[in-house]
């Protein structure tokens, strides 16, 4: 009997010490866990937060990587050509509408504004169409759009050379299909404006002098002095006058064109800058004509820029009933200013993938009248009828 239960209680030893070995190794296997986190904190410090914080943490980093790094606007010094009056200008700057017109026509193809996953500032601004064909007298531009075919490059360069005798200085900058299957869904979009203006009565050609606080020297300018012939002094008109920091002043030109000149500008893009020369000049009381003792001069200009919008490029698109891809976008402008007059050339063209959306195939309507109906006679401009019919059995009217 002692035996037996010698043995039982052996045995409960047993079992208790093997559950204190299992609880031990345990212990020790969560110690070493916990050991291991606490490494992988302090290497990862993002492991660290609250697990709503790290999702969204996750959800940012996912969104940095697919965002796309648009060009920064800096002031290198040299002329920089913004796509639309909204895009922000520092130091010398251009603009031209061309780039608009086809942009335009894009979107009249691709059915709606070009929407791009991340945004692009300059699409957005585009998008907003304030620039239009309306703006802008038909005999200064030309614009077409098609299949980017050969046939359509030739129209293109016939067409300019009637209208402006003017050759393109971009289009051999793209690839061209021999035929519409081989273009596919590639659209070309192009625009060109060219204009010629001229001031009735010469400027004078002043000393050359300084620009800048003298940065500059050497400057060749033109204008007018209190000793000019009173029919070129005519032809400035001051829109607001502030003092000789401040002010602005147009010129006018035989056809109709008038040249707007300001002073030390505020606004960070164009649009505000014209802005505010308007608000000024509604504001402004003073004499609106040069007095005697008013002098003006203003530099001769002179420039050649070309444009890739490499923002643009590459990119993919959605509209309300298409897709499709920008494959390049090209802008020039050439402008040149003296006493004499001026002249500005500006060609814009786009290179794109468009795509129609699969619509719903439509539901034909049958309008038949075959069975009973009713038929009003009504005089234009009344608002009752002076004969009506009901038509049940067509055999009684037949």
């Amino acid at each position: 009997m002692k035996n037996r239960k010698l043995e039982k209680r052996n045995k409960l030893k047993k079992k208790l010490i093997t559950i204190l070995v299992v609880i031990v190794f345990i212990a020790i296997a969560i110690l070493i866990q916990r050991l291991i986190y606490h490494k992988i904190d302090e290497e990862n410090p993002v492991s660290n937060a609250p697990k709503n914080e790290t999702l969204a943490s996750q959800e940012e980093n996912k969104q940095e990587e697919n965002k796309t790094e648009e060009t920064v606007v800096e002031d290198d010094g040299q002329i920089k050509v913004v796509p639309t009056m909204n895009d922000e200008v520092l130091g010398n700057a251009a603009w031209c509408g061309t780039l608009q017109l086809v942009w335009n026509d894009l979107m009249e193809k691709a059915g709606g504004e070009l929407i791009f996953d991340p945004e692009i500032t300059m699409a957005t601004n585009l998008n907003k169409k304030e620039f239009t064909k309306e703006n802008i007298s038909e005999d200064d531009y030309y614009q077409t759009y098609g299949l980017q075919t050969e046939k359509l490059k030739e129209k293109i360069e016939k067409n300019i050379k009637e209208k402006f005798n003017e050759k393109s200085d971009i289009l051999d900058d793209f690839d061209w299909f021999e035929t519409e299957k081989e273009a596919g869904n590639c659209y070309f979009f192009y625009a060109m404006l060219k204009k010629v203006f001229n001031f009735e009565y010469v400027f004078d050609d002043l000393d050359d002098g300084i620009f800048e606080n003298g940065k500059y020297k050497d400057v060749k300018y033109f204008g007018v002095t209190t000793s000019t012939d009173e029919r070129v002094r005519s032809q400035i008109r001051i829109l607001y006058y502030n003092s000789d920091d401040d002010f602005a002043v147009s010129l006018r030109t035989k056809e109709g064109e008038e040249i707007i000149l300001c002073n030390n500008p505020e606004g960070k893009n164009f649009k505000e800058i014209y802005d505010n020369i308007n608000n000024k000049n509604k504001k402004y009381s003073g004499m609106r004509i040069l007095e005697d003792i008013d002098d003006f001069k203003m530099p001769n200009l002179k420039f050649n820029l070309e444009e890739k919008y490499k923002d643009l490029t590459g990119k993919s698109f959605t509209t309300e009933n298409s897709e499709g891809a920008i494959n390049a976008v090209i802008q020039t402008i050439e402008f040149e200013l003296n006493k004499k007059g001026g002249k500005l050339k500006s060609e814009a063209a786009i290179s794109a993938d468009v795509t129609s959306a699969i619509e719903e195939p439509k539901t034909p309507k049958h309008l038949y009248l075959d069975d009973s109906f009713v038929m009003f006679l009504v005089e234009e401009d009344k608002d009752t009828p002076y004969f009506a019919v009901k038509i049940s059995d067509i055999s009684k009217f037949q």
